[in-house]
């Protein structure tokens, strides 16, 4: 399939979403050469390695989630409100500029495969002054800025007018967009 077939998030622009959908093509060849490479060479794939590893450790994930995360049936929340990012490198080299401006340290960054740089969502509202507020009647919880908390039982509306309002501080404060992850059915 051509790249316009790819789903885009309705919230960006096809020009807002070329990094990360790059980075999405780059990500799928480095895993079918690794694949191929593997097979050729008769080896084997070892990408389960790390799912070994990371479901070996479940009780030691789940005791850091437990303490960063708010219990769902305690405080309701859908988790990770926000994706990570991934904008340009030029896009980034301006973000840094912003932040140094502004004294907030440096920006924690993950080079993408494709040159592009992916963001830590909940830095970005961190440091836009959001963690631990209150936007729209709902909460961005005090210990993982990802997390958006509707302890009141707000609406949807309220819930979608929150998103939209972190969106915009954000966009407003670093020039990088935000993308909520939770899917809205219906």
């Amino acid at each position: 399939p051509g790249l316009s077939s790819f789903p885009l998030s309705k919230n960006l622009s096809q020009k807002e979403q070329m990094p990360a959908l790059k980075c999405n093509l780059a990500a799928i060849c480095q895993n079918l050469h690794r694949l191929i490479k593997a097979k050729l060479l008769g080896g084997t794939d070892k990408s389960n390695d790390l799912v070994n590893l990371t479901t070996g450790n479940q009780p030691i994930l789940s005791q850091i989630r437990r303490q960063k995360l708010p219990d769902p049936e305690l405080i309701p929340n859908a988790g990770s409100f926000f994706k990570n990012p991934i904008i340009s490198a030029a896009d980034f080299e301006h973000l840094k500029t912003i932040t140094n401006n502004q004294a907030l340290g440096p920006v924690p960054f993950y080079l993408q495969p494709c040159g592009a740089v992916k963001i830590p969502a909940a830095w970005l509202i961190d440091k836009a002054g959001l963690k631990g507020t209150q936007v729209k009647g709902l909460q961005i919880h005090a210990k993982q800025a990802l997390v958006l908390t509707n302890p009141n039982a707000m609406p949807l509306k309220a819930v979608l007018q929150a998103s939209d309002e972190i969106t915009h501080i954000v966009k407003q404060r670093f020039n990088v967009i935000l993308e909520r992850e939770p899917q809205i059915l219906g």
